[in-house]
Order: structure tokens, then C-alpha cells, then sequence
């Protein structure tokens, strides 16, 4: 069989979507003839633990090493102990804001010694077939390169966001800017494979370095229909209209909150029989009108069983953006809305790679213009709808699509490309 190293910083048992999709890959590669190596990061400070994530990589090496960056040391002052009510630093910390200048690519180039270290180690103990190298952070396609120069590996950098312009990359000033546009054409002048998770952030790739489109492939997230077989719904009296996920920044949730509490001082009625549930990172309270706050439960992030658990028992989905959000943004969340059949309600920017998909899935509400009393009403109207079932060949063809089995095979394809190119390129 053959071999990928994979350097993935974020890794089970940190839990999220972008863990999401490496672990998945690492589940399902084998079947497609490749066998992975996963070099990651040892226990760092983080608001996400799942444990349960650690079984979908069972028969893969995973290595880890040590690092310097922050959130590394803090979990050397204090230790993680690895369990869904742990929580973290808040992103909105100063490790996550204020000293994040101070590090280019990003925060987390202090694993790069310690990660290069292991990576040689690895090349020559493993003797991979290719490296893939995921991003955010940054810092693993800085290791990426270099083994591709080094070593003359078939190099495939995976971007999860932009390098410029996007959710996690700061550029305060012009030297920043300057740094990763250099960092940034580099590294995509190297790469014999460049994957993103969805067209917008694939074109501005292209932007920073034109080059060869062939070598420039689409791989979006999705979800693995496993997932959903192994799990009940969770037991619920009330109807359950659940958020699951992050919130703040890209996902703002105001403009909801706003119309939520319009709805609840125009119609309380709707509200009555309702149970708001959002899981995931807690929200400050003073964020929520206090006259709908009966209606609304904030809970802790959970393991990913027990968030299927809440998606199935479910009645109804809410998804939301902020207004100003990249136009490739788009959450692995989505899918796992999309695979459940429930209707959603989203308040999401027109343009934008989730909108769309949202727009095509077209069961439930899509609200793009951000008028407070336009959403108050489509929320009380949706609120009222009895929806039944979602049905039709265009959600069933929505599902096959983003399984992530699909789009495995379509990375090993993208592997095996790689892979027959350079031992055609050693043997002259």
C-alpha cells in the first residue's frame, strides 16, 4: 500500500470541522490504496475535545511532537484533561488577537522546529509516497515545502481557508502583507497539488500565483453517512430548533438575536412551544434579549456522536453567517444540516459558497439582505410552517455529492496523479 504523511497540527483529539475533515480522509485513504502517517501536535490549549474522534484514525500512525506556540505552553501550565466540558482560552483572547502580529505565517510556527525535526525522521524511517500538508495553520505548508525541496516529494497543500484574505491570517500592516504574498507564491509555485474546500478560495489562490490549473483541484467538507447509522436521536420533549457550532466572528448570531427578540415582543405565541438550543462555544449572556431567554439553552461543545444525537432529534436547523464573510466561507456543519433532512433557517450573505449550497439544498428558509424586521417575520413564519419531510432527487444528489467517502477517493485520485508523475520524474 502506499504511504502519505500527513501534516495536520489540528488532530484528533481536538475536535471541530477541520479536524473533521483530515480525520475522515485518514478513515477512509486505506480503501483507496494509501495508507496515512499523521504528524501532528501534542496537547495544546483548545475549547474542543473529542476523544470519540481518535477511533475514526484507528490503524494510522499518528505522531506527535512538541512546540513553542502559545497555545502549546499553556497546556504545559496546565494540562488539558480530554473531555467534551473542558474548556480553553477564548478566541477572543490576547494569545488569539493581540500577539498573533507578532508570528508570521501564524501563531503556531513555534511547532515548526520540533515538527521538521520529526518530519525528517519520518521521510526516512516511513519513506512516504507524498506529502499532504493542511491548512490553518500556515506553518504546516512551510513544512510541506520544505520536504518537497528537500527530499523531492510529491508535495499536496490542502487550504481549509485563504492564505490572504481570509478568517485566520492576519496582516495588521504592509509588511505582513508583503511577507505572505512572498510565503504565499512560494509555496504555491512548489506544490504539485494545491487543494481548497471550495471554488472562491481556489481563485484566489490562482490570484496570488498563477499557474498550472491543472494541478488546482476542489475537494469540498462534508459528511460521512456513518456518522448518522451509529446514532439515536437525542430524547427531547419540546421542538428543538438547534444551532451547532462556533459563534462570533464569521458566525455571527446577532441579527438573529435582534429578530428573535422583535419576534418575541411582536408574537410570543410563536415562540411558546419552541426549545432554541445552541451547542458549542458559550455565548455571553448579555448578548440575548432577556425576554425570549426562556426559550433559548446555551450547551457546552459535546462530542460528535452526541451532537448527531441533537441534530436527529432536531424539528428545525438554524445556520448563520456575518454580512461581510469571505465569499469561499463555508462550514462543515452544512453538510451534516443538509444530511439530516431537517428544514434550516439561514441568515447568510448572497454570493457566498454556503448561501449557495443552502439555496440549492432549498428546504427551509434562506435570508441574505440582513433586514432586522424582514428576518423577524421570515422567522415567525418559519417557525409556523409544518414542514414534514425533506424529499427529492436534489437533496438526495446534495447528500451523495459531499459524503466524504466521495470525496476521499477523489484525494487519493489527486495522490495517485502525484505519485506516478514523480517516479516518473526519479527515473528520468
Amino acid at each position: 500500500m502506499k504511504k502519505v504523511l500527513i501534516i495536520a497540527y489540528y488532530f484528533p483529539p481536538l475536535g471541530m470541522g477541520g479536524v473533521q475533515r483530515v480525520v475522515k480522509w485518514t478513515k477512509y485513504l486505506p480503501q483507496y490504496g494509501w495508507q496515512p502517517h499523521i504528524l501532528t501536535v501534542k496537547p495544546i490549549r483548545y475549547y474542543a475535545y473529542d476523544e470519540t474522534l481518535l477511533k475514526e484514525a484507528a490503524g494510522s500512525p499518528i505522531y506527535r511532537t512538541g512546540s513553542f506556540d502559545p497555545t502549546r505552553i499553556l497546556a504545559k501550565l496546565k494540562k488539558p484533561d480530554f473531555t467534551e466540558k473542558k474548556r480553553a482560552v477564548s478566541q477572543g483572547s490576547f494569545w488569539a488577537s493581540g500577539i498573533r502580529q507578532f508570528f508570521i505565517p501564524d501563531s503556531k510556527i513555534g511547532w515548526y522546529p520540533f515538527a521538521w525535526r520529526k518530519l525528517v525522521q519520518l521521510i526516512r524511517q516511513v519513506q512516504p509516497d507524498a506529502i499532504l500538508s493542511t491548512s490553518p495553520p500556515l506553518t504546516a505548508h512551510l513544512l510541506g515545502m520544505k520536504a518537497k525541496v528537500r527530499f523531492n516529494l510529491p508535495w499536496l497543500a490542502d487550504f481549509r481557508d485563504y492564505w490572504l484574505g481570509g478568517e485566520f491570517v492576519y496582516t495588521p500592516t504592509g509588511i505582513h502583507r508583503f511577507l505572505h504574498r512572498k510565503l504565499a507564491v512560494r509555496a504555491l509555485q512548489t506544490a504539485d497539488a494545491v487543494v481548497s474546500v471550495s471554488d472562491p478560495i481556489q481563485q484566489s489562490l490562482l490570484k496570488i500565483k498563477a499557474s498550472a490549473a491543472q494541478k488546482y483541484f476542489v475537494i469540498p467538507n462534508g459528511f460521512d453517512p456513518d456518522d448518522f447509522e451509529k446514532v439515536q436521536p437525542k430524547n427531547n420533549s419540546e421542538k428543538l430548533f438547534l444551532y451547532m457550532g462556533s459563534l462570533g466572528g464569521a458566525n455571527d448570531p446577532g441579527p438573529f438575536f435582534r429578530a428573535l427578540g422583535q419576534l418575541g415582543q411582536r408574537n410570543p405565541a410563536v415562540l411558546k412551544n419552541w426549545k432554541i438550543l445552541f451547542i458549542g462555544q458559550p455565548l455571553a449572556p448579555q448578548n440575548l434579549p432577556a425576554h425570549v431567554a426562556e426559550q433559548v439553552e446555551f450547551v457546552p461543545y459535546v462530542t460528535h456522536p452526541a451532537a448527531i444525537g441533537y441534530l436527529k432529534a432536531a424539528a428545525a436547523l438554524l445556520f448563520t453567517l456575518s454580512a461581510n464573510v469571505n465569499p469561499g466561507f463555508v462550514t462543515g456543519k452544512i453538510f451534516e444540516y443538509i444530511a439530516s433532512g431537517k428544514p434550516i433557517f439561514a441568515i447568510s450573505p448572497a454570493g457566498v459558497e454556503a448561501t449557495k449550497i443552502l439555496q440549492e439544498y432549498n428546504f427551509g428558509r434562506v435570508i441574505t439582505d440582513f433586514n432586522i424586521d424582514h428576518i423577524s417575520a421570515e422567522l415567525g413564519s418559519f417557525l409556523e410552517t409544518d414542514f414534514g419531510s425533506a424529499s427529492g432527487k436534489s437533496i438526495e444528489r446534495l447528500r451523495s455529492r459531499y459524503s466524504r467517502k466521495k470525496q476521499t477517493q477523489k484525494l487519493a485520485s489527486v495522490l495517485d496523479r502525484l505519485e506516478k508523475t514523480g517516479q516518473k520524474s526519479q527515473n528520468g
